[in-house]
């Protein structure tokens, strides 16, 4: 029968028409071409299943054309394919994974208050928020949030900055008298043991906790850094720079040590990687052994934070199902609050990801009128821009604390008294030059002065046996050796 087969020839035409679901997607978020990519949207999720159109892509395609026939005002359409996407779900449960069912769920509860608001007739006008003063008071509060965040953020970044920059300069100090020293004779060295006491007895590490005045941030900050030291440890072990990776892993004990409300996590983590260092295994299988560590724990923490933050989620959508809809606006608060300090690799998976767009347009669905979207997007992004340099920060910082504190002494010297000798001729050398530019030149040059024989002192004690020359130099130079300020206050 010919009109058969006219028939059937252009179903198969209209089949493979069908636009990929990646094409019709760029047309929506890339071109901005909503009305379009809505329609191709509709042809993909009505058309049957086939070997290229699993129904994942078919459920996808719903939710999509949901959200664009919503923006465009179209509520009839937009509720057939909220509503597809949830009967797709009942044909095969877990189909599309439970981001799919909750989105479409909340944008159908939506709906259904549009429809049933004053006046509201959804079909011929954009959608618009349903007045209710407790959500608005839930989204003041969170952009009062997202400003205070900001504030504290701030003010942790400048004191990390004024720490990071006397730091330097100590260092920068300490390197330049020990080329003095060179040029005179004195070859001084440092054994590793001494390091570790000084960062020990002098509380180094504990420099960048101190400058976290707020607690929350302190405890995200030392998470952040426990992961990014005990992978630096990791990989410089891997690579067989055995000093590297024993710094990396004292950064990472002192971290541990210091994160009171973390010690079971942190700890157990610093005993995991000091476990490698205890390995009796051949170089190639170590390293092996490592990256596969490396690889496991990277899986586990995205799956962590996935969880925590999917469960925050769903208790959001829960409650407002149940009409508590400025409780779900805070759980949305608290989720924004946690991605801003997830570790870069997990956040960029693709199911972080997707909770992240989520959270910034369930934002939007709350609010519509009253918060700017621009706005609010640019804050979020700032905040969390500040959340990462903080963590940068407060990373070089330690590290730039552990340098310093492998040039604390006491040092090592040549046999013989030769050495000390010298060395007691250089401070009392010192001491008389800061006496003489106190008189001539003012402070500065004197405190400069002042500062090089307390350093030599601190090296080589054995040369002012009775300190009489480490006092005057203190009464000199009674300020600026401090490698740290004192405490920053931040809020």
């Amino acid at each position: 029968m010919p009109g058969l087969g006219l028939f059937a020839g252009f179903l198969c035409l209209g089949a493979a028409a069908l636009p990929p679901f990646a094409e019709v997607w760029q047309r929506e978020v890339i071109e901005g071409r909503i009305d379009v990519a809505a329609s191709d949207y509709e042809r993909i999720y009505m058309s049957p299943p086939s070997e290229s159109l699993r129904l994942e892509i078919r459920q996808k395609a719903a939710l999509r054309a949901g959200i664009c026939f919503e923006r465009l005002g179209r509520a009839r359409n937009a509720r057939r394919a909220l509503e597809t996407v949830l009967e797709l779900e009942t044909q095969k449960p877990g189909l599309g994974g439970d981001f799919l069912v909750t989105e479409a769920r909340l944008r159908l509860d939506r709906l259904e208050l549009e429809v049933s608001s004053p006046g509201g007739n959804s079909e011929k006008r954009a959608p618009s928020r349903a007045a209710d003063p407790a959500v608005d008071a839930a989204l003041q509060r969170a952009l009062a949030n997202l400003d205070a965040g900001e504030t504290r953020q701030k003010a942790v970044l400048e004191a990390l900055a004024g720490a990071e920059a006397s730091c330097r300069q100590d260092l920068a100090e300490r390197e330049e008298y020990l080329e003095q020293l060179s040029a005179i004779g004195v070859i001084v060295s440092f054994a590793e043991d001494s390091m570790r006491r000084s960062l020990q007895e002098e509380g180094f590490l504990t420099a960048p906790e101190r400058l976290l005045a707020d607690s929350a941030i302190a405890h995200r900050v030392r998470s952040a850094l426990a992961q990014r030291f005990s992978e630096r440890a990791l990989l410089s072990l891997a690579a067989g720079n055995r000093l590297e990776a024993s710094r990396s892993l004292l950064l990472l004990t002192a971290v541990a040590g210091a994160a009171r409300s973390r010690v079971a996590s942190d700890s157990t983590l610093a005993a995991r990687v000091q476990s490698f260092f205890e390995a009796s295994l051949a170089p190639p299988e170590l390293s092996a052994r490592i990256r596969q560590f490396l690889v496991d724990r990277e899986t586990d923490e995205r799956v962590s934070v996935w969880e925590a933050l999917h469960d925050l989620l769903e208790s959001a959508a829960v409650t407002e199902r149940s009409g508590r809809r400025d409780k779900a606006v805070e759980y949305l608060d608290e989720i924004r609050g946690q991605l801003d300090w997830v570790n870069p690799a997990p956040r960029a998976a693709p199911e972080i990801r997707s909770i992240s767009s989520q959270i910034a347009r369930r934002y939007l669905l709350f609010a519509r009128d009253l918060l700017d979207k621009a706005n609010f997007v640019e804050k979020w992004s700032r905040a969390r821009r500040q959340a990462e340099e903080i963590v940068v920060r407060s990373e070089e910082l330690a590290t730039l604390l552990v340098k310093v504190a492998s040039r604390r002494g006491p040092a090592l010297l040549g046999d013989g008294a030769g050495p000390v000798s010298v060395c007691r001729q250089e401070a009392e050398r010192l001491l008389a030059a800061a006496r003489e530019a106190q008189g001539r030149s003012g402070s500065a040059a004197a405190r400069k002065l002042a500062r090089q024989g307390l350093l030599l002192l601190e090296w080589v004690p054995q040369s002012d046996p009775e300190s009489r020359c480490r006092q005057a130099l203190e009464a000199l130079a009674r300020t600026g050796l401090e490698a740290i300020p004192p405490k920053t206050d931040t809020r």
